[in-house]
């Protein structure tokens, strides 16, 4: 017992320290550079070419996390090519495996909790303003909803813990913020506080808030559409896409997270956990193929004994962890 107080002790420091430092990966339409950016400091932690065998990347513009394998999605404009192109980015090497042509200019890519990829097409595109599924297999693409709000400027997001998009476009009076619900319904949601000039990038935080990219510079706009400017962040390279890293500096994997929060990791039923941030905090549980298995209000305790054994993982307050039920 004692030792098991001593790993939890030393557990929930690690957490802390790993959330203190607010790290993500960030691409641009200025170059091919994947970047990790720190946005508690407002400092570049690390620049890597993104590379493709065969191919030449001028630019991304897109980052989306599978939320069952962890692995980083992209969008990439390659030298000869106007469509964008769907790729798996290895964030330790920036070596890019392409999945195929999307057939458009997208211009954003997200995940719901169910490891759906959704994407959006830009201003530029032969369909634009238009959001479709996109198969992570082939790259083909599926259009369910036209949005037709806003000019210059597309961007997409999702809050895993409500369970709902959130799309931001146009620029300066022309700005919109809107959410949108399982069968792509549209809410407008009126924007407030801080000015951004267009959204070029949009990221769930946690706790109901996004971080939104206004090319060089950084915001959090909530769920009610009010914005603040996170004052630290004038970066030098436009942002086009965002996903949070994971790591002291976001240079490896969430690797005690995923694993340890929960105990007993493996279990055969009821999971244990001593985190007090994440009771009363909405969970989603997936299998290994991204369908939702579990899902309610968060106790310090979860009862998984009904369900087959194998890999889940549970998305909780934008956090994920990985589960073994033997």
């Amino acid at each position: 017992m004692i030792l098991r107080l001593l790993l939890t002790s030393i557990l929930l420091l690690s957490v802390n320290i790993v959330f203190s430092q607010e790290t993500y990966y960030a691409v641009s339409t200025d170059d091919n550079m994947l970047r990790t950016i720190d946005l508690t400091n407002g400092v570049v932690l690390n620049s890597i070419p993104i590379t493709v065998s065969g191919q030449l990347v001028n630019k991304a513009n897109g980052l989306a996390r599978h939320p069952a394998t962890n692995d980083i999605y992209c969008l990439l404009h390659l030298n000869g090519f106007q469509n964008r192109h769907l790729a798996i980015l290895d964030t330790n090497t920036a070596v890019a495996t392409l999945i195929g042509d999307l057939g458009d200019r997208f211009a954003g890519i997200v995940f719901n909790n169910a490891g759906v990829l959704h994407g959006i097409t830009g201003d530029g595109a032969a369909v634009p303003e238009s959001l479709y599924t996109i198969n992570t297999t082939t790259a083909a693409t599926t259009l369910v909803a036209t949005l037709g709000n806003g000019d210059d400027g597309e961007v997409i997001s999702y809050d895993p813990n409500n369970n709902l998009y959130y799309h931001a476009s146009g620029i300066d009076v022309g700005r919109v913020f809107e959410r949108l619900n399982v069968i792509y319904a549209v809410t407008n949601i009126p924007i407030s506080g801080s000015y951004y000039d267009e959204a070029t990038a949009m990221v769930y935080r946690g706790s109901g808030s996004f971080v939104l990219a206004s090319w060089e510079r950084f915001y959090d706009i909530d769920l009610s559409g009010n914005v603040t400017a996170i004052d630290t962040m004038n970066f030098n390279f436009s942002c086009k896409g965002l996903v949070k890293a994971y790591g002291a500096a976001g240079l490896e994997e969430q690797s005690n997270d995923l694993t340890t929060v929960f105990y007993p990791n493996p279990t055969n039923g009821l999971l244990n956990h001593d985190v007090p941030e994440l009771i009363g905090e909405k969970y989603i549980m997936v299998d290994l193929n991204g369908r939702v298995v579990l899902e309610g209000i968060l106790g310090a305790q979860l009862d998984i004994s009904q369900l087959d054994n194998g890999y889940y993982f549970i998305n909780c307050a934008g956090r994920e962890f990985k589960i073994l039920k033997e």
